[in-house]
């Protein structure tokens, strides 16, 4: 019985979060937990409870294999896997228990009870967002067997929805609130950590074209390459002069240093004197 309260203490604590079929089906064993019933009265209570659920679950149609996970989860989860065999079993058994027999062996509870696991009915209804004719009917029927008054069965079909319309637009606001999250996240991370790339990426992106243009217009046939040409005619002879004292003092330079100096072609020297003359360029501009 202590096992039970502590499941029962759990139960209420997870059933304001997750999905809203775990929440009824939680909110609907937590009120045959607060009876304090034996074993075998447990288990009976505990078996109508699977047979209500399966019932609501399959009036509109086919039920949702992530549905049955999720019953099935919980059931593992809080008593074991003999109660996921034994609601495997009433969900495929055609000749199971009725609606009144069900209804039979929670039929002494206080009306408070039998109110509870009615909206907790409810809740499985509305948790795909729709209240289908289906639902309404057997629901109709439980109240009937359960002996709740129609003016509680519509007060708590009220309830229902508009817990179902609360969780909608918990669900659509969290999402936003998530998605602006991570938009803040992705911005703290590029400021934080990116900035310096993407200022680089900035400058490349508006500068290395005008490095080309320079590269490939003014320097090849353009009115710079002339003028750059122009004052490479009027420095040659100080730039003659100067190689020349250079050789006067690099007579003991290594023979290998020589013949790398001869490889080198005089195209490869000025593209790499373009390269740095449109460099420069770029800088100025």
């Amino acid at each position: 019985m202590k096992k039970r309260l502590s499941q029962t203490l759990l139960s209420r604590t997870a059933s304001r979060m997750g999905n809203p079929l775990k929440q009824a089906l939680i909110n609907a064993l937590d009120t045959i937990h607060a009876r304090n019933l034996d074993d075998l009265e447990f288990a009976e209570a505990k078996e109508s409870i699977m047979v209500l659920f399966i019932q609501i679950m399959k009036a509109d149609g086919d039920i949702n294999d992530s549905e049955v996970e999720l019953v099935c989860n919980y059931f593992k989860n809080h008593y074991g896997q003999d109660a996921v065999n034994r609601f495997r079993v009433l969900l495929h058994l055609k000749d199971g228990k009725t609606l009144k027999q069900a209804c039979e062996s929670i039929a002494s509870f206080s009306i408070n009870e039998k109110t509870q696991i009615l909206e907790a009915l409810l809740n499985v209804a509305y948790a795909d967002g729709t209240y289908a004719d289906s639902e309404h009917k057997i629901i109709n029927e439980i109240a009937r067997h359960l002996k709740i008054e129609d003016e509680v069965r519509e007060e708590a079909e009220v309830h229902a929805e508009k817990a179902a319309q609360k969780h909608s637009t918990l669900i659509k606001s969290s999402a936003g609130l998530i998605a602006a999250l991570v938009i803040i996240l992705i911005f703290i991370l590029t400021a934080t950590f990116l900035k310096s790339v993407l200022f680089g990426l900035i400058l490349a992106y508006f500068f290395l074209p005008l490095q080309r243009w320079y590269a490939d217009s003014f320097f090849n046939n353009g009115f710079v390459a002339k003028c750059v040409n122009c004052l490479n005619a009027c420095f040659k002879p100080f730039t003659a002069l100067a190689a020349a004292v250079r050789g006067v003092f690099s007579k003991n330079r290594t023979e290998l240093d020589t013949q790398e100096n001869e490889v080198a072609s005089a195209e490869e020297k000025h593209r790499h004197a373009l390269l740095r003359r449109s460099c420069h360029a770029t800088l100025l501009s």
